[in-house]
Order: structure tokens, then C-alpha cells, then sequence
């Protein structure tokens, strides 16, 4: 399955993101990628499956291959423990320009009218929050 354009700008931008992120693992617990486990992440909640591996091997399983390397382009598949692991110390703000971003983004790259309500805004819904949760990363705005 080969991304859409708009798919594969996000994806680009959430990459570029997560290479920017300090990464202070050493020695031999450097099997993953900061980016892997960001796209690893974001994969749960776009294909809306609470374990990304589960997923995976379901997929490996009905298709006899995997998509994370095709549609999300990562290197390896973190566990979901890994994920947490290396993600639960990243400030959340540190993806709100990905956000802040997406509007735009979507106009740009087509007719975003399907996506337009509430006076001309763009209804995006990237909430993930029924299937993973995080005990240390939190906001004022977190319910």
C-alpha cells in the first residue's frame, strides 16, 4: 500500500521531528529509532489498534507481509513497552507544530472541503487517547 501525498508529507514532518529529539540512550540500547518509536506510535492511533505489534503480526498473518516499512517507512518495530519507554520523557509540546501545521498542510495538497465545519475550520480527529495513556507526560489540558 503506497501513502498519499497528504499521508506522506505528515509522515515526512513527524520524521523530521523525531530525529530532532535528544536521545540519550548508549551502548546496545540503540535497536530502535526515536523516529521508529514516534511512527510506531502515531501508527496505533491511525489505524486506531491499541497494540501496533498485535497489528503487525496480524497483518503478516492475512497479507503475509507487514506495513510499517511501506506506508509508515520505519526501520524496525518497536515493542509497545519500548515505545512507552522512549517516549514518555518527550514534552507532549514538542509535537504541536505538527499540528498547528496540519491545516494548511491539507489545503495545500487538495480539496480539504470534506474536512471543513464549524466556520471554515478543518475538523481533523487524531485523538488516541481510548487505546494508550501515560502516567508521566500530562498537560493542563489533559482530562
Amino acid at each position: 500500500m503506497k501513502p498519499s501525498k497528504l499521508l506522506r508529507d505528515v509522515l515526512k514532518r513527524i520524521r523530521s521531528a523525531a530525529g530532532a529529539f535528544e536521545d540519550n540512550r548508549q551502548g546496545p540500547n540503540l535497536r530502535y529509532t526515536m523516529a521508529d518509536a514516534v511512527l510506531s506510535a502515531f501508527a496505533c492511533f491511525f489505524l486506531q489498534s491499541p497494540s501496533f505489534l498485535a497489528f503487525q503480526r496480524r497483518m503478516q498473518d492475512d497479507v503475509g507481509r507487514s506495513n510499517c516499512q511501506t506506508l509508515f517507512g520505519m526501520q524496525g518495530i518497536p515493542s509497545d513497552g519500548q515505545i512507552r519507554n522512549l517516549l514518555d520523557r518527550l514534552v507532549p509540546d514538542s509535537f504541536q507544530f505538527l499540528f498547528l501545521h496540519l491545516p494548511d498542510t491539507l489545503r495545500s495538497k487538495g480539496d480539504s472541503s470534506p474536512f471543513v465545519r464549524l466556520r471554515d475550520r478543518i475538523l481533523v480527529a487524531l485523538d488516541g487517547i481510548e487505546f494508550h495513556s501515560s502516567r508521566t507526560i500530562h498537560c493542563q489540558q489533559c482530562s
